[in-house]
């Protein structure tokens, strides 16, 4: 989600809450024709959403008094020519 509060007094103050999901280096894409709607918060609009480096990162930015967008779901697929090398992996190692 991405949610601003805008000083909606003062029309001189136009900002709009900013996203941004990558998914680089994880094998995983966004499903495409993914959209996303406006919370119930009153926003004024979305402004843009941006598929980039094959979908696998997007922007966005949408909101407006005090509202904001939601992703309809939040579809990923697997794009197996994306997947990192394994070697990449870092094992996790619990410290106490």
């Amino acid at each position: 989600m991405a949610k601003d509060c805008t000083n909606f007094i003062n029309p001189a103050c136009p900002s709009l809450g900013t996203f941004v999901i990558d998914l680089r280096n994880t094998g995983f894409v966004i499903q495409a024709g993914a959209t996303w709607t406006l919370t119930v918060d009153s926003p004024k609009k979305i402004d843009y959403t941006n598929f980039t480096e094959g979908n696998q990162v997007v922007h966005g930015r949408c909101g407006g008094s005090c509202g904001g967008c939601n992703k309809n779901g939040l579809y990923v697929e697997i794009n197996e020519a994306l997947q990192p090398d394994i070697e990449s992996a870092v094992f996790p190692v619990c410290t106490v």
